[in-house]
């Protein structure tokens, strides 16, 4: 039975989205949704905020697409719509509306939170999308998941949402990305983030330097007060301009940035490993059969698409697990050994020079099966 209260009745989960070039496909989308609903959300009420786009040569990161991609793209919105529970249309969506969705659920018993699709129509952007959604959420706290992020850990909703009080105003789950965070602040800005460690309602908490637009919790009504009174242009994003432009700026120069840090109140859960994967949706191509992809998990916490792959997942250094996502491929690779230098992390093999798909520690480690990773 669904909680009348506790966390999940407290949170909103806002899921942004926009053109791909693997629409019409739903798959990277229900990989999204599908990672919500097993790791603390499944019970949260979901509003999918579907950006319009602009016509011209196809510039997906800018919401330009040509008339292929504009046809692919209405399709998997009205595929949306359909499942949907209620559709808005238009970024003045109201508390009306447009028309019920038929997403098959008994009103008097619900199996999961409400989903709702607001179709923006124009384009808008990540920011100005986002502030549709934060209007027509109606809960104390939103969750903010972009399309291509996939949750592979569980969340203490419960935890997160009583320790958003004082200092705290916003607490990102932990990337890959971001996993040496305390020395990288260290040695690329001279700041001891331990420095301003909380550690409240039973979870470890570490300041963020900036705002990121990677998944995480806040309160609604400081995202009405604080964020939004900020005017944003179409096609802006908030971690651009008030995390990397306005609030890493400020804190660099403050005298005390720990005392320059409580107006800002942005944190980092802390956990012994990453809790979200990016899949990068303008990489990611439709797929008519199931190909391997990369997701840094455990084969007993993982996000489970498809639990036969866990079993022929390799211990390597970087504890990895490959997983296969139904419905999506990598796309025809450029980065071949030679051509250019990769400049990341290997996730197989921790060494950097190379990418995940040319480690050498994996030739032949799924015989067999087409290897398509990112």
């Amino acid at each position: 039975m669904p909680p009348s209260c506790g966390a999940p009745s407290k949170v909103t989960v806002l899921v942004t989205t926009s053109p791909i070039p693997s629409n019409p496909s739903t798959a990277l989308i229900d990989t999204c949704l599908r990672g919500l609903d097993i790791n603390g959300f499944h019970w949260c009420d979901k509003i999918i905020l579907c950006d319009g786009f602009s016509r011209g040569s196809n510039h997906f990161k800018r919401g330009r697409i040509d008339d292929a991609a504009a046809t692919a793209y209405r399709s998997f919105v009205f595929k949306l719509c359909q499942r949907a529970d209620s559709v808005f249309v238009g970024a003045e969506a109201c508390a009306e509306p447009a028309h019920s969705g038929s997403g098959e659920q008994d009103e008097q018993s619900p199996q999961r939170g409400l989903i709702s699709v607001v179709d923006l129509v124009e384009h808008h952007g990540f920011a100005l999308s986002l502030l549709t959604g934060i209007n027509l959420a109606r809960t104390e706290f939103v969750f903010v998941c972009q399309h291509d992020w996939i949750l592979t850990r569980s969340v203490p909703l419960a935890k997160l949402t009583e320790a958003m009080t004082g200092p705290v105003r916003y607490i990102m789950l932990p990337a890959p990305a971001l996993s040496g965070y305390v020395d990288i602040a260290k040695t690329k800005y001279s700041i001891d983030v331990t420095c301003g460690r909380l550690s409240t309602a039973g979870v470890s908490l570490l300041p963020l330097l900036m705002w990121y637009d990677k998944p995480h919790l806040c309160r609604r009504s400081d995202y009405l007060r604080r964020i939004f009174s900020h005017r944003f242009g179409v096609g802006e994003f908030v971690e651009d301009v008030l995390g990397r432009d306005k609030q890493l700026p400020a804190l660099r120069q403050a005298p005390n940035w720990v005392s320059e840090h409580e107006q800002y109140g942005t944190y980092m859960l802390e956990a012994p490993e990453a809790m979200v994967y990016h899949l990068s949706g303008r990489k990611v191509r439709a797929a008519e059969e199931d190909l391997w992809m990369h997701l840094p998990s455990t084969p007993s916490n993982c996000v489970r698409l498809h639990l036969a792959s866990a079993a022929r997942a390799a211990s390597r250094t970087l504890a990895g697990t490959v997983v296969a996502v139904p419905g999506l491929r990598a796309p025809p690779s450029t980065d071949t050994p030679g051509e250019r230098r990769f400049g990341g992390r290997c996730y197989a093999c921790g060494e950097k020079g190379h990418s995940f798909r040319f480690c050498p520690s994996r030739a032949g480690e799924i015989p067999g099966k087409q290897q398509v990773l990112l």
